[in-house]
């Protein structure tokens, strides 16, 4: 198995079997992040797409001053972002009333025979946009801080604040909802 240095490199000389590679060992974590932001799954899975275009296209500038995932994980935040802001350009009532059923379908969907786990994923989702995506990196995906800064291009000490206030609010959105969601959905212990 190549690492992800040598797979940058292959893809750099033409190696198209190579780029499948990389969609393949990063698609979940990009979707993940993409996911985060967006809140939509057909949304998440553009994000993704426009992600690996983007990258593909960007691949010659890549630089190995930094990890492959943290390169990509940028693209896909930046990408992210960018649906947010044509989604609040396009808004209208038809739009909202379709996001509005989506996100309950998608609620009973998530729930529906998990555990804690898919709880916390759901009081995650909760969140603001920024703070999910910068909670999810830091503790679902385990990257450092310098990682999150990198992708984020926040500063190191905005990236912790924003970590101190997503947990506060985590802890307060568990607290509050946790039990009724495990009755509502008849999930035990």
């Amino acid at each position: 198995m190549q690492t992800d240095l040598q797979l940058i490199q292959a893809i750099k000389n033409g190696n198209a079997q190579a780029f499948s590679e990389f969609v393949l060992r990063f698609q979940n974590y990009v979707y993940t992040v993409s996911f985060s932001i967006v809140k939509n799954k057909p949304e998440a899975q553009e994000v993704t797409q426009d992600t690996f275009i983007k990258a593909h296209r960007a691949i010659e500038k890549f630089e190995a001053n930094s990890k492959v995932s943290s390169w990509l994980y940028k693209i896909a935040y930046r990408t992210g972002l960018d649906m947010l802001r044509k989604r609040k350009n396009n808004l209208d009532l038809d739009i909202v009333s379709y996001s509005l059923a989506d996100k309950g379908q998608n609620m009973a969907d998530k729930l529906e025979n998990l555990e804690h786990k898919a709880l916390v994923e759901v009081a995650i989702d909760q969140l603001p946009a920024k703070e999910a995506v910068v909670l999810k990196l830091f503790y679902l995906e385990e990257m450092n801080v310098n990682e999150v800064v990198e992708i984020t291009s926040m500063t190191k000490s905005n990236v912790k604040v924003v970590l101190f206030r997503a947990r506060k609010k985590l802890a307060e959105i568990i607290s509050n909802d946790f039990a009724d969601l495990k009755n509502y959905y008849n999930i035990k212990s």
